[in-house]
């Protein structure tokens, strides 16, 4: 008998059943996230249903080179609430080259602009690129206005 079919017969650690009735952690946060949103869903998301949950708007061009660097500092402010200090964040982001009309409501004239919002209202702005630590502080000051 070779070693390789003696191996094949030895009995393994994990048993069936123990593979069976294994679970696996999960959490209850639901991230929400709205690429390239236009002004309905906006209007629908932020300001008719509102949540005390924050939305971060981000207001970007594919164009922008400070956008481009922004984007994955928000995406990952948003996913890792060990970030936000436990607090949920929503994230939206804006083409303002396609909703002209969305970016002219909230006066965008730099890129990248980000808008946070709490229960319908604007509480904190800020345009161009700035540092995670930075981010994180806005973050939380937004969490407790």
């Amino acid at each position: 008998m070779s070693i390789f079919a003696a191996s094949r017969r030895l009995p393994t650690a994990l048993s069936s059943s123990r593979l069976a009735t294994r679970s696996f952690a999960s959490t209850s946060r639901k991230l929400e996230r709205f690429e390239n949103a236009d002004v309905n869903v906006f209007k629908k998301r932020v300001m008719d249903e509102g949540s005390s949950k924050l939305m971060i708007v981000d207001f970007y061009a594919a164009w922008c080179g400070p956008c481009r660097m922004l984007s994955p500092l928000l995406e990952k402010l948003t996913t890792d609430t060990t970030l936000t200090n436990g607090k949920e964040v929503d994230l939206m982001t804006v083409d303002v080259d396609k909703q002209t009309q969305l970016a002219g409501m909230f006066q965008v004239t730099s890129l990248p602009t980000v808008i946070i919002f709490k229960d319908k209202k604007a509480v904190q702005r800020f345009v161009g690129f700035i540092p995670m630590p930075k981010l994180q502080q806005i973050v939380a000051e937004a969490a407790d206005i």
